[in-house]
């Protein structure tokens, strides 16, 4: 008998383990059917961060200072919109279509302009002029300022623009050793180029030209002007030609 309660004993608790471990996997189910609408939730904010880490992204891939409502690339303007100072810009050319353009030394999209600028000065040298102007975004391009000054410096001994070519052809390498070692390549006079540099003599400069461009409503780089049409960002050589015979 003894031997028999024992038996009925220990089935007894197999059944009642089997009772609560049924229990415990239906807890289990309903708990993870509860939390289906929390995850799609949660996945659903993930994504949206992921847009918006996206977004900020291109932001800075086209070398924007304030984000546009869309990426337009070709707005005209009234005449009376338009008044640029040319007296202080660098002057390449002496065509009749002036092209002003305000540039970042260390913004990709501006080392594209300039590859596309190389073609318009290759094929309509004798119908445009171009004028440049500083515009460095210095939130997303620390080397941008002091490569702005150091092409101002370079100016001084009569090698703007050749220093301006420099500076696009090694975008990726402006520190100031580097920007240093450029005055040595291209003949300046490294003491005078030093001091000017060191100084900071040229930063008013690249102000003004700053200052000039945000009061035009220039927001990122590079942005044209071509008469009283503005375009911005590294558009097709296309853009720049059709703008060019309408305008010479």
């Amino acid at each position: 008998m003894e031997g028999l309660r024992n038996k009925d004993f220990y089935l007894t608790l197999t059944v009642n383990f089997e009772k609560v471990v049924i229990i415990m996997l239906f807890l289990v189910l309903v708990f993870q059917v509860a939390m289906i609408p929390f995850i799609f939730r949660i996945d659903s904010n993930v994504q949206m961060l992921k847009s918006d880490i996206d977004l900020t992204k291109v932001d800075i891939q086209n070398c924007k200072v304030v984000p546009s409502p869309q990426n337009t690339t070709v707005d005209e303007k009234p005449p009376s919109e338009i008044k640029v100072n040319l007296e202080n810009a660098h002057k390449l050319g002496n065509g009749k279509v002036p092209i002003i353009v305000f540039s970042d030394y260390q913004c990709p999209y501006s080392e594209r302009g300039y590859q596309t600028e190389k073609q318009l000065r290759s094929q309509y040298g004798s119908d445009i002029t171009i004028y440049f102007k500083n515009f460095p975004l210095n939130q997303i391009h620390p080397q941008a300022q002091k490569a702005s000054e150091a092409a101002e410096c370079a100016s001084e001994q009569g090698k703007f623009w050749e220093y301006h070519d420099y500076l696009y052809e090694h975008q990726s390498e402006l520190s100031i050793d580097n920007l240093t070692t450029y005055a040595d390549i291209l003949g300046l006079e490294r003491p005078k180029f030093d001091i000017c540099l060191t100084a900071g003599n040229k930063a008013k400069k690249v102000s003004d030209d700053m200052t000039e461009g945000i009061s035009l409503g220039v927001q990122g780089t590079p942005t044209y002007l071509i008469g009283n049409t503005q375009i911005v960002g590294a558009q097709p050589f296309a853009t720049f030609e059709k703008e060019i015979l309408a305008q010479r």
